[in-house]
């Protein structure tokens, strides 16, 4: 089974939209309705929905290094770093059709791989 996305609103719309095309199931916080909420919600919203989380805030990041202090589970973050966006695009892609939820569960990855 391949993962799903969930994508905050820093991540940049052309990686969305490549993916999209490229038939890898993302939904975004603008899709969701969520644009402008907390980042702590969001992060609620991507475990809720199954989704592993696509983000390039700084903030986020630092929730998430909270629920893994706490041992708070969570579906996982992939943080994507400063690089060219056809490298998120592919690295992106690539986690889509080969990891697991439960590879990515409670992990942080930072992209690109």
């Amino acid at each position: 089974m391949s993962i799903s996305f969930y994508f905050d609103e820093h991540v940049h719309g052309a990686i969305t939209r490549t993916l999209q095309a490229r038939g890898v199931d993302v939904i975004t916080v603008q899709d969701d309705g969520l644009a402008g909420d907390s980042d702590a919600h969001v992060l609620v919203r991507a475990n809720a929905l199954g989704r592993i989380l696509v983000s390039n805030d700084a903030d986020m990041l630092e929730i998430a290094v909270g629920y893994q202090r706490a041992g708070t589970v969570f579906n996982g973050l992939l943080f994507l770093t400063r690089a060219p966006l056809r490298e998120h695009v592919d690295s992106l892609e690539l986690i889509s059709l080969l990891a697991t939820v439960e590879e990515v569960r409670n992990g942080i990855w930072y992209l690109p791989l």
